[in-house]
């Protein structure tokens, strides 16, 4: 499938699935076979929130389907700056590695040595 025909079934299933707290598509990119995107929403208080998320193609569901690549990848954020510099970050990792256990490893080191 081609990163168009991604993007286009990418865009309809997140319109017909959106996250509860953010909603809010505001740009993703394709790192076949990976999906990053950052949406924003409200939280429970109101508060503007924004999430940095990973899908994957689900072959279990068909062709329009998507499902979270890694649950601990993805992350909320009240700061739209903090989203976005995570939300590049990952876009950025997984365009260089490509590999999914890489860019888990990448991050998690990212995070340590910012500490």
């Amino acid at each position: 499938m081609s990163s168009n025909n991604i993007r286009n079934a990418y865009k309809k299933w997140q319109d017909q699935h959106p996250n509860f707290i953010t909603p809010e598509l505001e740009k993703f990119s394709i790192r076949k076979p990976y999906v990053i995107e950052l949406s924003s929403g409200h939280g429970t208080d109101n508060s503007k929130m924004f999430g940095v998320s990973v899908f994957m193609k689900d072959a279990e569901q068909g062709r329009g389907a998507f499902v979270a690549a890694d649950h601990d990848l993805n992350k909320p954020f009240h700061d739209k700056t903090e989203a976005r510099n995570y939300y590049e970050l990952l876009r950025d990792l997984f365009q260089e590695h490509g590999d999914h256990e890489k860019v888990v490893k990448q991050v998690a080191e990212n995070i340590l040595t910012n500490k």
